[in-house]
């Protein structure tokens, strides 16, 4: 769990290897990217912004709150953000004052929607996310109209929480979801946002994640590999797999992006040639297309990207073959078709396979 301190020496907040001066030097509101701040508490980020308000730098200020900015993703629809801002990011504002602690988000309605709209559709979403809506406005903008929430946490959470219900509710807003996307549209906007845009997003035909890469030093692992790139070259679709994303059950037992942490590079390897060779020699014919991204989130985390697009139909099915092992070794003797079903990876029965080689 990482925490945020305010530095009263070089009067700053601290947040791991991270540093967040303030946005004008006068008055106590910082930026900082998520990458840097995913489990950082709230309750120690209200620690951390009651001491930088307490501090003497700022005593001469009228309004008595300092405010950090949260800058989760790259511009993309449904979050409502200054448009001649130039670099403007999706981002969200936690602010404390003399009262306790506010987070402020604002989302993108659609035309003829309302704040109350938004609320009603979302009321029940915001309270399994451990948060309440203390108050709502309309904010205009130049060619849009944004819902502003005010939010306090109900339990315990994190900033990464946040950022999870920030998304979650301009998904519902614009009544778009992950599915809505081709494949080629959702590669994009995961690399676009290094994988945030992917918070509150159950795994789906068109996605898969991965807390960790594959390991390929091992027979088990490569086929692991192969089975997940077949599933999706077996597709109509394709899909994306994202490495160093966790998931957990909600209580519908669907699989929930939870963190884009990424993953430690001085652990693991990502090699696209040592991965191409895996497909190449257990999948036949080899899927074409597959492409590999490394997105650094942080000088220590890194975030993988898979790309599987959609294949030509003359090239399915994909065979993957099957290994068994005899003395620690693999041996194959048999193969599979593994197809994308739902959230989930599943075979075609042998039924199925004696109609796909007489259709």
């Amino acid at each position: 769990m990482s925490t945020i301190t305010w530095d009263s020496s070089r009067k700053l907040m601290q947040a791991g290897s991270a540093v967040a001066h303030p946005f004008r030097d006068s008055f106590p509101e910082f930026d900082l990217d998520l990458a840097y701040a995913v489990d950082i508490r709230l309750d120690d980020l209200e620690v951390a912004l009651r001491a930088a308000l307490n501090d003497a730098k700022f005593d001469h200020i009228a309004e008595r709150y300092a405010e950090l900015t949260v800058c989760y993703g790259t511009p993309l629809s449904g979050v409502a953000r200054s448009e001649d801002e130039a670099g403007a990011v999706d981002a969200y504002s936690i602010r404390s004052g003399t009262s306790a602690l506010s987070i402020e988000v604002e989302i993108i309605l659609q035309k003829a929607s309302t704040p109350q709209q938004l609320l009603a559709a979302t009321s029940s979403l915001i309270e399994r996310a451990g948060f309440i809506v203390t108050e709502s406005s309309l904010r205009f903008g130049e060619s849009c109209e944004a819902a502003c929430l005010e939010l306090a946490a109900t339990r315990p959470a994190t900033i990464q929480d946040v950022a999870m219900l920030a998304q979650s509710l301009r998904r519902v807003s614009l009544g778009i979801s992950l599915t809505d996307r081709d494949v080629i549209g959702l590669h994009l906007e995961v690399l676009a946002s290094r994988g945030q845009v992917l918070l509150g997003a159950p795994e789906s035909e068109l996605f898969d994640a991965k807390e960790i890469p594959y390991r390929l030093d091992s027979d088990e692992a490569r086929l692991e590999f192969a089975l997940d790139i077949g599933s999706f070259a077996n597709s109509d679709a394709g899909g994306v797999i994202v490495l160093g994303a966790v998931t957990k059950k909600d209580r519908y037992r669907q699989d929930l992006v939870t963190q884009v942490n990424g993953f430690d590079p001085g652990n693991f390897s990502l090699d696209f040639e040592r991965c191409r060779a895996v497909f190449k020699n257990l999948i036949f014919p080899p899927p074409s297309g597959i492409e590999l991204e490394i997105v650094a989130l942080t000088q220590n985390r890194h975030l993988g990207v898979v790309l599987v697009p959609p294949q030509r139909d003359r090239d399915r099915p994909f065979l993957v073959r099957r290994s068994t092992l005899k003395n620690g070794r693999g041996v194959q003797n048999s193969f599979c078709i593994p197809i994308r079903k739902g959230d989930s990876k599943t075979y075609l029965s042998v039924e199925e396979i004696h109609r796909q080689f007489h259709r």
